[in-house]
């Protein structure tokens, strides 16, 4: 089935495995609420995506490049990544 073409199909509650989906395209994709497990995602590029409320447990994000992205909330182990980069770029006078 390489090549596969599907337009206005509505695959809700379905369960994929063991799929190859490599340089596949989304587009206009509902995956709401959608569960990714044991997926590989190199060197994947995701544009116009919203990912509030996900959850990322037991990822490699190595290398991984985030840019003009709103990330207010956003934590990493714990950590507030918005006030961290707000402090790293706060001038600090030296003691």
């Amino acid at each position: 089935m390489s090549k596969l073409h599907l337009t206005g199909v509505v695959f809700e509650g379905s369960r994929f495995e063991n799929v190859g989906l490599a340089e596949a395209r989304f587009i206009d994709v509902n995956l709401e609420s959608a569960r990714i497990e044991n997926a590989n995602l190199r060197h994947a590029a995701f544009r116009d995506i919203d990912l509030s409320a996900a959850t990322f447990r037991d990822v490699n994000l190595t290398g991984v490049v985030i840019a003009d992205a709103g990330i207010a909330g956003l934590t990493i182990n714990g950590h507030d990544i918005a006030a961290l980069i707000a402090n790293a770029e706060t001038p600090h006078s030296p003691e």
